[in-house]
C-alpha cells in the first residue's frame, strides 16, 4: 500500500539516512513490487516517493595546499621523522594502530602525492599497480601508459602526465637497487602483502603530512580528505588548466562518466577560476 511506503521513508528519515541512502531503499523497494506485479501477487503498483538527491562536490586540495603537502612530505622524509603515537584530542593508546615500522614516512609517500595528481587514478589502482601494468611512452609528448585492470566496467589504458613519468622512473630506480622493480612487482609499497593494508597506510601517511603542513583534516562541507582526494585534483586540475581540454576526453582517461565530471567536479569551478580563458580573445584576421 502506498502508507506502507510512506511509512518506510519516514522511518529512513528519522533515523537520518541520507538522500542517497534512502533512494537506494527505494530503487529496492520499487524492483520488489515490480516482481510482486509481473507474478500476480499484487494488482497494481503502490505510488513510489521520489528521493531528491543533492550531489556533494568533490574534495580536492587547491595548488597552494598540494605544494605545502609535498614540501612536508619531503621534509618528514628527509628528517626521518617518527608519527606520534597518539591521534590529536585522543586518548592516548599504548601503540599506534599501523605497525611501527610504518610510523616512519616512506618516499611512497611522495611519489604516491605526485603520481595520482599526474595520472587521475584511484586509490584503488595505487594498491594493484604493478610495473608490468606501466608503459613508458616517449615522443612529442612523454607519458606513462597505465593498463590497470578493469575498474567500474572501464578497462581502457589510462594515460598520464609528464611529472608521473619522472616520478615512476625515479621509484623503479630505487627498486631496482634493492633487488625489485620486476614486471609482477607492486609499484608502491611493493613488500607489503596485503595490498588493502596499502591503502590504510597511505592514508594514515596522508593524514600524518596534513596536520603537519598545517592543512584541514575535513572541508568546508565538512567531507573527510582522503586518499581519494587526490584523483579528485586531479581532474580539478585538468578541468582548470588543461588548455581546451574536453570533457569527453577526460572523462574517459579518467575511466568516468561525462556526467560525473559536469556534476562532481565542473560544479565546483567558478568563473574567476579561470578568469585568463574568459577574457581571451580569438585572433583577428589580418588585413591585407
Amino acid at each position: 500500500r502506498d502508507d506502507d511506503v510512506q511509512a518506510l521513508m519516514d522511518r529512513l528519515v528519522e533515523a537520518e539516512s541520507s538522500p542517497t541512502t534512502i533512494s537506494q531503499y527505494m530503487v529496492i523497494v520499487r524492483k520488489i513490487l515490480a516482481l510482486a506485479l509481473q507474478r500476480k501477487w499484487i494488482k497494481e503498483l503502490p505510488l513510489i516517493p521520489k528521493v531528491k538527491i543533492s550531489n556533494k562536490p568533490r574534495v580536492t586540495f587547491t595548488v597552494t595546499e598540494y605544494k605545502r603537502m609535498l614540501q612536508t612530505a619531503k621534509r618528514l622524509i628527509r628528517a626521518q621523522a617518527q608519527a606520534p603515537t597518539t591521534k590529536e584530542r585522543e586518548s592516548s593508546r599504548d601503540r599506534f594502530w599501523i605497525a611501527p615500522r610504518y610510523r616512519v614516512l616512506a618516499a611512497d609517500m611522495y611519489w604516491v602525492l605526485i603520481f595520482m595528481v599526474n595520472s587521475f587514478v584511484r586509490p584503488s589502482d595505487i594498491k594493484v599497480l604493478k610495473h608490468q601494468h606501466v608503459e613508458v611512452v616517449r615522443g612529442q609528448h612523454d607519458y606513462l601508459r597505465l593498463s590497470l585492470p578493469s575498474t567500474k566496467k572501464h578497462d581502457k589504458p589510462i594515460v598520464t602526465l609528464r611529472p608521473a613519468v619522472r616520478i615512476y622512473e625515479a621509484l623503479l630506480g630505487v627498486s631496482k637497487q634493492n633487488g625489485g622493480g620486476n614486471p609482477d612487482d607492486y609499484v608502491f609499497l611493493p613488500s607489503v602483502a596485503n595490498r588493502d593494508h596499502v591503502l590504510a597506510i597511505l592514508n594514515f601517511w596522508l593524514k600524518w603530512v596534513m596536520r603537519e603542513a598545517g592543512l584541514a583534516l575535513v572541508d568546508a562541507h565538512g567531507q573527510a580528505r582522503t586518499l581519494y582526494c587526490l584523483r579528485h585534483t586531479s581532474i580539478t586540475f585538468r578541468l582548470l588548466y588543461g588548455q581546451g581540454i574536453d570533457m569527453l576526453t577526460l572523462a574517459r582517461n579518467a575511466r568516468t562518466s561525462v556526467d560525473m565530471i559536469e556534476n562532481f567536479y565542473a560544479s565546483t569551478l567558478s568563473g574567476e577560476m579561470n578568469i585568463g580563458l574568459l577574457q581571451s580573445r580569438r585572433a583577428g584576421k589580418k588585413s591585407s
